[in-house]
């Protein structure tokens, strides 16, 4: 056939042919688009682990109030979607293409119940998280998950432990909070071979197992918080690789074994005391432990004056106390870094009268490292000093007995006391000498305006006072 508006000479024949070809390719594609789909879905679907770990979950789901778990925490649980896709499970894919659960983590308000024993079904088991809720108790069969290197619990009520936890060989971390009640571990806790990290929490915690002390070895991390435990554990001295150690208290403890000097390797210490009974009136308490980076000690009862000048890796000190008044913090590194935060004192007596530091001058400028620190200072003077050994004596003169004034004061400083003899120095507020001091009448109007401090011996003892020149 001719087209009449052209020469060109289209069959019949080649137009059926390019529609069957067409047709051809289309349904050629259209089969490669569903077989490549089925493989998609299929390879989605065949990521499920074995039936007997599917039961397990929902064992836990049915054990547990998982019909009343929030939306977010039941997505897909109890669901013919791979378990994969379960909200807080994860699986890994072994080396014959077998998927397993190895991950478990429930966290809800509304977790109600006991963990049944099914949980042994879940052998590849790495880490378990079941927190917020209610656990009324853990089976025996918890000791089968020998694969299992992380359990971490928190329940309103009491935590018992099972005594087959020993078996547990991979374990390397026990957290376990217990809001309102109590902690039980068994004795057979001190056989975990390879745990390092233990931290309980538990307002009902009264005592801690003897056992630990097996763990000296391995322990390097020990938090025990919000506790009522009436005697500071001694085992806790035996724990020698301990680095990190964190004891938050609300009892009656009152005082910090001396013993606990053979924690030489403590790179972090916390003690808090909501009670402030605690005490720590050794100066050199710290001296013991060169490693430390991190001391925070909060509502403890410590003595007027800390010597920090051993604890030459220290980079955050928290000090809260209501009776510190001098800190020798002059260790050779602490003016050599920008990551310090340090504070001491108590935020509303502001006590500190006196810190020696590497660098008084830029310490008293609020030049770097310094401008980080906080200090609570007595009548809101700064005195940072290269040494504060001038005011370690202070307790030891009855000040009713002696003035000094007028303070600020523009020329002559007047000084009353009962003895006749009076000697001492006057210093820069950075530690520089700048003259004696033989009489009741100081002569000061050849200093500059600024503070200065003023450290007279008497017969009554020594007293450091801060003098203004007008």
């Amino acid at each position: 056939m001719k087209n009449k508006n052209s020469d060109i000479t289209v069959s019949n024949n080649s137009n059926q042919n390019l529609l069957y070809n067409f047709t051809k390719i289309f349904k050629m594609k259209r089969i490669l688009f569903l077989i490549i789909f089925t493989i998609i879905s299929n390879n989605f679907y065949s990521q499920d682990v074995p039936t007997s770990e599917r039961n397990a979950l929902i064992s836990i789901f049915n054990n547990m109030n998982g019909a009343n778990w929030s939306a977010g925490s039941k997505l897909n649980w109890n669901t013919s979607n791979p378990v994969s896709t379960w909200a807080g499970v994860n699986v890994f894919e072994d080396d014959n293409g077998q998927f397993h659960v190895y991950l478990l983590e429930l966290l809800d308000n509304n977790l109600k119940g006991s963990i049944p024993t099914s949980i042994q079904n879940l052998p590849y088991l790495n880490r378990i998280f079941i927190g917020y809720g209610s656990i009324s108790s853990i089976p025996n069969e918890l000791g089968n998950l020998t694969n299992l290197n992380e359990l971490l619990i928190i329940s309103s009520g009491s935590i018992q432990l099972p005594t087959t936890i020993q078996n547990l060989n991979n374990l390397n971390l026990i957290r376990l909070e217990a809001t309102t009640g109590n902690i039980i571990l068994p004795s057979t806790f001190g056989n975990l071979k390879n745990l390092n990290t233990l931290m309980l929490s538990a307002p009902l915690l009264s005592s801690f197992p003897s056992s630990t002390t097996n763990l000296k070895n391995t322990l390097t991390r020990l938090e025990i918080d919000n506790n009522k435990i009436s005697t500071f554990p001694s085992e806790i001295s035996d724990l020698l690789n301990l680095q990190y150690l964190r004891f938050t208290y609300n009892g009656n403890l009152t005082s910090i074994p001396t013993n606990f000097s053979n924690l030489s390797k403590l790179e972090f210490l916390s003690i808090i005391d909501t009670n402030k009974k605690i005490t720590c009136d050794n100066p050199t308490f710290f001296s013991s432990f060169p490693n430390l980076n991190t001391i925070s000690f909060i509502g403890v009862n410590t003595s007027k004056y800390f010597d920090l000048s051993q604890n030459k890796m220290l980079k955050t000190v928290l000090i809260d106390s209501e009776k510190l008044e001098v800190v020798n913090f002059s260790n050779g590194t602490n003016n050599l870094t920008n990551e310090f935060t340090n504070k001491f004192g108590d935020t509303l007596l502001k006590n500190i009268k006196c810190v020696s530091v590497d660098n008084p001058t830029n310490a008293q400028s609020g030049t770097s490292p310094y401008n980080y620190w906080t200090v609570n200072w007595f009548n809101n003077t700064k005195n940072y000093l290269s040494d504060c050994s001038a005011f370690l004596s202070t307790a030891n003169i009855s000040k009713p007995n002696l003035k000094i004034f007028p303070n600020p004061v523009k020329n002559i400083v007047h000084i009353e006391s009962e003895g006749n003899k009076i000697n001492g120095e006057i210093y820069s507020t950075n530690g520089q000498f700048l003259k004696l001091v033989s009489s009741k009448e100081i002569n000061i109007s050849d200093l500059k305006k600024g503070i200065y401090i003023l450290k007279l011996n008497t017969e009554n003892g020594i007293l450091t006072q801060k003098i203004i020149k007008e």
